[in-house]
C-alpha cells in the first residue's frame, strides 16, 4: 500500500543506483529526512531535467510513500523552487554549500520528523551564502549555530552574537568590525 505526498525539501545527496536510477536524500520543510528512489532519473529529461536533483537545490517533490518500512519511497517528480544560482559562481561558495548540506545530512536522522529547525538553518544558510563576503566568518557562524542547535556546544561569551543572529542575517555580522577582528587572529 502506498500514498502520494508532496513536500518542499533541500536535496542533501544524490547517489547513482543501478544503470539509470538515483537514490536521493532530502530534508523536508517539515524536518523529515527521507531517502527516495528516483527511477530512470538519469534518463528522464521531463521529470528530472536541468539538474533538479543536485545537492543544495530547494525543490518541490512529489513522491509515493510506501507504508512498508522495508521498501523505499519512490520519487515521481521534482521541480526547482530555488537553485541558489549565485553559489555556483565560485568554487569556494560551492565548497561551502556542499559543507552545509553534508553537515545537515549527518545531523539529521532518517525517519526523524523533528528537524524543522535544522531545515530552516540549512535553507537560511544557503540563501545567505549567495551574497556572503567572508566565507570563514560564515562557516564559523554556521558551525556554531548547528552545534548549539544539536545541544553539543558549551557556549562562551564571544559566541553570543553569533548564536543570537539568524543565518538569514549573517551579512549584519560581516558589518560588525569588532567581530571581524576577533575572527582573524
Amino acid at each position: 500500500m502506498s500514498n502520494n505526498r508532496k513536500a518542499k525539501a533541500l536535496i542533501l545527496r544524490a547517489t547513482k543506483y543501478g544503470e539509470a536510477d538515483l537514490i536521493v536524500q532530502v530534508l523536508t520543510s517539515e524536518g523529515e529526512k527521507l531517502s527516495l528512489l528516483a527511477r530512470s532519473a538519469l534518463k528522464s529529461k521531463k521529470r528530472f531535467g536541468g539538474g533538479v536533483l543536485e545537492p543544495t537545490h530547494y525543490v518541490q517533490l512529489q513522491f509515493r510513500q510506501n507504508s512498508s518500512r522495508e521498501r523505499m519511497s519512490t520519487l515521481e517528480d521534482a521541480q526547482i523552487i530555488d537553485a541558489f544560482p549565485s553559489l555556483r559562481l565560485s568554487y569556494d561558495r560551492v565548497e561551502a554549500a556542499l559543507f552545509v548540506v553534508q553537515c545537515l545530512a549527518r545531523a539529521s536522522q532518517e525517519g526523524d520528523s523533528l528537524s524543522v529547525d535544522l531545515f530552516n538553518l540549512g535553507g537560511h544558510s544557503l540563501k545567505s551564502l549567495e551574497s556572503v563576503q567572508d566565507l570563514t566568518s560564515f562557516k564559523i557562524h554556521f558551525c556554531l549555530k548547528l552545534l548549539f542547535q544539536q545541544g553539543v556546544l558549551e557556549t562562551e561569551s564571544w559566541m553570543k552574537t553569533y548564536l543570537q543572529t539568524s543565518m538569514a542575517h549573517h551579512s549584519n555580522l560581516e558589518k560588525n568590525e569588532d567581530l571581524q577582528k576577533d575572527l582573524h587572529w
